[in-house]
């Protein structure tokens, strides 16, 4: 859903504030609640503008009609990616970790 949304919005990033600022949180119905982790990306999203966007994508991909409903939520916590757990299997040490 979020690449069906790549150059759209006014500065053609909507897909982008959508794949780094949210996660789909539940599906209640015809509503996907989307969690935010900021409020200003919250509200960017609930603007008309972009809520009517965001709700013809949801309802394209879906294929039926579908509202949105954004609520915010925390950041689950990062796992180790497919490289680094190769890396660690072939005998490498992590020797330092970046904070986000």
């Amino acid at each position: 859903m979020v690449n069906a949304t790549r150059g759209m919005g006014s500065q053609g990033n909507l897909d982008a504030l959508l794949r780094s600022a949210c996660e789909p949180v539940a599906l209640e119905d015809d509503t996907l609640v989307l969690g935010f982790y900021y409020e200003f990306h919250k509200e960017k999203i609930e603007d008309p503008k972009y809520r009517h966007m965001v709700e013809a994508k949801v309802s394209e991909v879906f294929g039926q009609p579908h509202k949105i409903r954004c609520v915010l939520t925390e950041r689950k916590a990062r796992t180790r990616g497919h490289l680094v757990d190769a890396a660690l299997q072939m005998g490498a040490k992590i020797i330092d970790e970046e904070d986000e």
